[in-house]
């Protein structure tokens, strides 16, 4: 739980640092998708579909929205080679 915690203020802060300097127009209806990059040794055992809920609620706090206006998720995971890994975010709003 405190890893959790911990994740989900990295993505607020990253969140808020991608937005600085940014005037969002509507904050209430946003779509996101997030590609997940994975290296062979937890591509199989890492379920996709339970990737997400930290870093969309990291995103929509950064905004100050509520996630429920969240119209539109994209998720992928792809195998890559190298052992660094990490996720490409796209907002959309």
């Amino acid at each position: 739980m405190k890893d959790g915690r911990a994740y989900k203020q990295y993505v607020v802060a990253s969140a808020m640092a991608s937005f600085r300097g940014q005037e969002l127009e509507q904050r209430s209806h946003w779509r996101v998708a997030l590609e997940f990059h994975m290296g062979r040794a937890t591509y199989n055992r890492r379920d996709l579909n339970n990737m997400d809920k930290l870093i969309v609620d990291g995103i929509a706090e950064a905004m100050g929205v509520d996630d429920m206006y969240l119209q539109e998720l994209v998720l992928r995971k792809l195998l890559v080679e190298a052992e660094d890994t990490g996720v490409l975010v796209t907002i959309w709003i």
